[in-house]
């Protein structure tokens, strides 16, 4: 998912947004009402939402996103949506 649809969702619908990052990134900047749940601790995150409610994912770039997405579907979530070029393209915008 591009930038600008995740910017009109966020306008016009409540989504979970996910970002990925560590703390120490995501409390340099981050998107009003997004999750922290750093990838290097997803793993052992228990998530409080339903497998299959929309969870978007974002990261810096996009890499930790997909690998965040990839797990969370094994885990049986199945809507899941990787936002492309992360906070990089978020800011660009």
């Amino acid at each position: 998912m591009d930038v600008e649809t995740l910017q009109n969702r966020l306008e016009n619908e409540e989504i979970t947004l996910l970002d990925v990052r560590e703390l120490d990134e995501y409390e340099g900047g981050h998107i009003e009402g997004v999750v922290n749940a750093p990838l290097s601790s997803l793993n052992e995150t228990k998530l409080p939402y339903a497998k299959d409610e929309p969870i978007y994912i974002i990261c810096r770039s996009g890499n930790r996103s997909a690998q965040a997405a990839e797990l969370l579907q094994d885990r049986g979530y199945t809507e899941i949506y990787d936002v492309s070029g992360g906070m990089i393209a978020w800011e660009q915008k």
